[in-house]
């Protein structure tokens, strides 16, 4: 399966079979670990592969997620270093999705105060899905409507099909910070500031939540829509190339500029 059409089918997994990944596509995994590339430099990120007999010997509490493996995402707090993180694990859950293997972001995992070389932030669980791996249609998924993250209309339908890819990527508690600014040859990405206390209302969690734990999840999530982005754009054979245009970060009030992509074609 072609990774943009697996970026269309995926969905978040959250049970499991008992049966473990073959050997060999773990190491087609490993392999794709390694060559994964951040968006911008980020030296520091690890990505640490975990069965689910060591999860013990990583984290103080259990998983809300009870898989086969687990890949624990750490690194050094450098800049948009959560942005790559969502990025690169987004780039390889829709890569696993393309071998049949289900995957599901967990950002409430303790880790052990000696179990990582560098600061934890987030894992992936994943394996062989208990149940049904694919969506079947994007009528079934609970998201912003394009009008709801454009700062402008889409001028034409390949740009929609951006929009569309960007709009489809999961997030923490299903905020989808992201806003986007479609222009002839490029987008720009921004990302929406939490207040100091946010509403919430996601299937799991209601209330009131802290804008400091909102902002931590959201590079991730901007990350993560990032990456469907590209995947979008590769489909249709066009060439991005990503900078931050000086002047942008004060565009829009209440959004934090994050880059923008400049499309060209092959």
């Amino acid at each position: 399966m072609e990774l943009y059409d697996a970026m269309l089918k995926r969905k978040s997994i959250r049970k499991f079979s008992g049966k473990e990944v073959d050997a060999k596509l773990i190491d087609d995994i490993k392999n794709y670990i390694a060559a994964l590339k951040p968006l911008c430099d980020a030296p520091s990120i690890k990505m640490i592969l975990i069965d689910n007999s060591e999860f013990g010997e990583y984290f103080e509490n259990s998983s809300p997620i009870h898989a086969q493996h687990y890949i624990a995402i750490t690194s050094l707090s450098e800049p948009y270093f959560r942005e790559n993180i969502g990025f690169m694990g987004e780039n390889l859950i829709i890569y696993l999705t393309s071998l049949k293997i289900g995957s599901c972001w967990i950002g409430t995992l303790k880790p052990k105060g000696s179990a990582f070389e560098l600061p934890y932030v987030i894992t992936i669980a994943f394996g062989y899905a208990d149940g049904e791996l694919y969506r079947e249609n994007l009528d079934q998924i609970n998201r912003k409507s394009i009008d709801q993250i454009c700062l402008v209309k889409p001028q034409n339908d390949f740009m929609t099909e951006l929009v569309q890819a960007i709009r489809i990527a999961p997030s923490g508690i299903n905020r989808q910070p992201w806003r986007i600014e479609p222009d002839n040859n490029s987008m720009h990405f921004y990302c929406e500031q939490p207040s100091f206390l946010t509403p919430v209302n996601s299937d799991n969690l209601k209330g009131l939540m802290p804008g400091a734990i909102l902002k931590r999840m959201q590079g991730i999530s901007c990350g993560a829509s990032i990456a469907h982005f590209l995947i979008c754009a590769k489909h249709f054979d066009k060439n991005i190339t990503f900078s931050r245009i000086q002047g942008r970060e004060k565009s829009y009030k209440k959004l934090t500029y994050l880059m923008s992509a400049i499309i060209e074609e092959k």
